[in-house]
Formats: structure tokens, sequence, C-alpha cells
């Protein structure tokens, strides 16, 4: 990953972390020159330069978002290529065994677009950051009104964190449950729509009975997301309402401090839009710390694939000259989380010149063998022999080159 531009990220979330207060603290300043205004022999000229700090703070916004937004697509695309370059080259490493199993291109399928989620993770590490300066900093003008409020606001916003938490745990465990139906629903779908396919679909009838195998895996994935997104929904309604009530009791309380004369009104129109900044900020670090979570789960899912064993080589391997002769002997081979062998007990002799022939029913093992013969598939040590000498002592490169 490029440094610069993450602290370039870093400085421009600081920034935009700071101008809430900033606008709050204009806003108060506003208000109450506004109402000296009113007062005879009182110019509006200090009314209009608070007026237009205001609008350079609003600016200024807008022009660090934008930065931000630009910064944070160039982040993504150099930590896309390092990371997908990381991919494939694992890949290319696995025994090819590996892509024999399920549960690989499950776990292939959450981990292939990695990099979206772990620039999304560095968003919203950024976005806490920012958040929580913008947070602390109105936290301060708050508590510099009265400690009440502060009171108020977390007390009430507690249960808005732990739905979000709760929900992202939710996402991630529903995105696992339902990557196989994905896998199978897009399987079928690129049958139905390509052509080399399509001939033998319409050939043996078969696309009325595909239709229908899409159908009910895309309706179960539909359907366990309209219920989860259905719970959430519900779950943050509750906690919009408690947002609500804090914003109400806060504004009773400023009422109070008001008619006890303790704040000016110009203070009280910066105390709620405050109020209104913690709670959406709080909101937003609920929403974060939620997303870090749930994507930390994925990242668990991309370390895991990273440390899958790769191809053993070794310096004392032999490399591979001309073949004269491949043998088999006693061949018996087991594809990975199968039971009964694909191959068993099988012996074959091919000599450089022969031309041989390999039949046998759908299914019965041809294209194992030849691959277990070329080395693709670990095979027992002295099975398959090659010039009289045991394949595993060969560097498997100089053979496949052969």
């Amino acid at each position: 990953m490029n440094k610069p531009y993450f602290y370039v990220s870093i400085t421009l979330h600081l920034a935009l972390g700071l101008l809430p207060l900033l606008s709050v603290w204009t806003m108060q300043e506003l208000v109450n020159e506004v109402i000296l205004i009113a007062q005879p022999g009182h110019g509006f000229a200090t009314a209009l330069s608070i007026l237009c700090f205001q609008m350079v703070i609003i600016l200024s916004a807008y022009i660090l978002q934008f930065l931000s937004q630009l910064n944070d697509q160039k982040l993504e695309n150099l930590l896309g290529l390092v990371l997908k370059k990381q991919i494939f080259r694992k890949i290319m490493n696995l025994p090819y065994s590996t892509f024999e199993d399920p549960s690989f291109y499950d776990q292939n399928q959450r981990i292939i677009n990695s990099h979206f989620q772990i620039v999304s993770m560095v968003k919203a590490i950024m976005s806490l950051g920012s958040t929580i300066i913008t947070v602390v900093s109105l936290v301060g003008y708050i508590t510099h009104i009265h400690w009440g409020l502060l009171v108020i606001i977390f007390l009430f916003s507690i249960p808005i964190l732990m739905i979000h938490i709760r929900f992202g745990n939710k996402r991630y465990a529903l995105a696992r449950f339902l990557t196989p139906y994905h896998r199978r629903e897009m399987y079928i779908s690129d049958l139905l729509t390509q052509r080399d396919s399509l001939k033998e679909i319409r050939l043996f009838g078969l696309g009325s009975h595909l239709i229908e195998k899409w159908s009910s895996f895309y309706k179960r994935s539909a359907q366990e997301k309209y219920n989860l997104s259905k719970n959430q929904g519900i779950w943050e309604l509750v906690g919009s309402m408690l947002l609500t009530l804090t914003y109400i009791v806060s504004g009773i309380l400023i009422i109070l401090l008001i008619s006890a004369k303790k704040i000016a009104i110009g203070a009280f129109v910066a105390s709620l839009q405050s109020i209104q900044n913690i709670q959406s900020s709080l909101t937003e670090i609920s929403a974060s710390l939620s997303n870090i979570y749930e994507i930390s789960l994925y990242i668990e899912d991309f370390k895991s694939f990273q440390q899958k064993e790769e191809l053993s080589s070794s310096s004392s391997q032999i490399k591979c000259g001309a073949i004269n002769q491949i043998s088999v002997q006693n061949l018996t081979f087991t594809y990975p989380n199968q039971i009964e062998p694909t191959l068993k007990n099988i012996h074959l002799s091919i000599k450089k010149g022969q031309k041989i022939v390999i039949i046998g029913e759908n299914g019965s093992g041809k294209t194992s063998l030849i691959k277990c013969i070329l080395g693709l598939y670990d095979t027992v040590e002295n099975t398959i022999y090659v010039n009289q000498v045991p394949l595993h002592n060969y560097d498997i490169a100089s053979y496949h080159q052969r």
C-alpha cells in the first residue's frame, strides 16, 4: 500500500472531524450577534463576517470530502492491485486437488474481492477516527454548557451500538451461509447464458429444469436477506426512537438552563445543533464499529486462505529430461472428502512412440488417471514412475515442461 495516500487520508479525516465544532461555534456567535443587531447603535458588520466564515467552513467541508473520496479511490486501486496479485499467486501454488473441494470455492468466493473489504475497513477506521474527533470536540463544548447533557446523550446511545454490533455479526453469518447457494445460482446462470452449454441444454430439453433450480436458489437467498433486513430495520427504528427521546429530554434541560439565565440564546441553538451532531456521530461510530467487526470476519477468511499449504518443492529433486517410459503400478486415488476411491489398483505402462487409448464410461476415472499421470494430483509415492524413477523424485515444473 502506498503510504503517502494513507497519511493524506488521515490528515483529511482529521480536518473533517474538527469542522463540526467550528460550525457549532460560529452558529452560536452568529445567533448572539444577530440578537445584538436589534439593539440601537449596533452594526451588522461582525454578523456578516461570522456568516462569511461559516460559508468558508461549509465550502471547506465539501472540498475536503471530495479530496477524501479521490484519495480513498486511489488507495483502493493500489490496494486492490497488491491483494489481487497475492490471491492469484497463492492460487497458482495450491495443490490441484484443492480445487476439488467445494468448501474451497466457498471461501474463494468470499475472499476474491477481499481488497474491497480491506479498503472498507481502512475507510471505516478513518471515518471512525474522524467521527470520534467530532464527538470529543462537541462533548467538550456540551460539557462546558452542562454535564447533564453528556449523561443523557451517552445513556441513550449505548443501545444503538449494541444493535449495530449484533447485526454486523448476523450479516456475516448470513453471507457465509448463503455462499454455496450463490455459487450454484451463478453456475446455473452461466449455463443458461453461455453458448457452449446452451446447445446441450436445448438438445436435452433441460431449460425449464435449470430455470426452476436457479429460481429455488435465488428465492432462498432473497428471502433470507429480506428477513435479516426486516429484523434489522425494526431494531434500528427502536434506536431512532431513543435518539428522538434524547433530543427532547436534552432540549427540555437546555430550556430550563435558559430560564435560569445560565446560558444565552446563542448557546441554546448551538447546543441543540451539537446534540444532533453528537447523536449522528454516535450512530456513525456504532455503524463503523459494526462494519469493522463484520469486515474483520472476512479478513479472517483471507488469512486462512493465505495459510493454506502450498505445493512443496525441494532442491534435491531432479530435473526431468526426455521421457522414454511412464509406468503406473497399483495406483489407487481418492478425491478429498470422498470415501470411495475413483481409481483402484491401476496398472499401466506407456513407452515413447506408443499410441494409447483410454476407454471407459462417464465418471469411470479416465480424466482422473490422466491428471495423476501428469502430476496434478498428489498420489501415493512409488505408484507412478517416469523412466523407472518415482515421479515424486522429479522437479514437477520440469516434468510439466516435458
